[in-house]
């Protein structure tokens, strides 16, 4: 193991870059972190995706609703329909009117 991973506080910047540098090797070397770590960013991108999805969908029903059509906002709401057939169905009934 490096003298530098597990000394006392380090003297300088070059030290503190070293020690940095040993320890990413010495991870990247372990297949069990390198596990971990990849499941850690799939789970984090999963969830931004989900977020991204949920606010994608209030700001469907947000639309909806002030375009006046609450009807469909509560059936995209509640899973009825998708956030295009919502939109499709506004607007034929938009062009019918």
């Amino acid at each position: 193991m490096s003298k530098h991973i597990d000394s006392e506080p380090l003297a300088s910047d070059i030290e503190a870059a070293t020690a940095g540098i040993e320890r990413a090797e010495l991870l990247l070397a372990d297949p069990q972190w390198l596990e971990a770590d990849r499941e850690a960013e799939a789970a984090y991108w999963a969830a931004a995706e989900a977020k991204r999805k949920e606010q994608e969908l209030r700001d469907c029903i947000q639309r909806l609703t002030e375009y006046g059509c609450p009807d469909l906002a509560a059936a995209l709401e509640q899973g009825l329909i998708k956030p295009f057939v919502a939109f499709m169905e506004m607007r034929r009934r938009r062009d019918a009117a």
